[in-house]
């Protein structure tokens, strides 16, 4: 699941919301492994399929949020994307990826 999210289409790529369910998908896996290992749950934000970007940009921060304070991370600020220009979009498209990374290889997530 990981590997289907480190690197995010453009928005009229066809391939992109298979990005953005894969990206859901992994939210939904840390929310239940945090679960397990913790007892405390988190909230799944809607945020596929994504219709408006302003909502979908704040509700996965929150989620971020949630997850990063949950395992002890400081995390980074991923509310602002520019969709139409190539450098933003890939360097928020790693930021994204590596805070997943850093969680899901703490909670063994596969």
């Amino acid at each position: 699941m990981l590997a289907q999210i480190r690197n995010m289409p453009e928005r009229k790529d066809p391939a992109r919301n298979q990005y953005d369910y894969a990206h859901y998908q992994a939210h939904a896996a840390i929310c239940a492994a945090i679960k397990k290992a913790t007892g405390r749950t988190l909230i799944l934000r809607p945020i596929w399929p994504v219709t408006d970007m302003r909502i979908f940009l704040q509700s996965h921060q929150a989620m971020h949020d949630d997850m990063n304070r949950s395992q002890g991370f400081p995390g980074t600020d991923l509310t602002k994307l520019d969709d139409e220009d190539e450098i933003a979009r890939k360097d928020w498209g790693w930021r994204n990826y590596q805070q997943h990374q850093q969680i899901q290889n703490k909670l063994r997530i596969p």
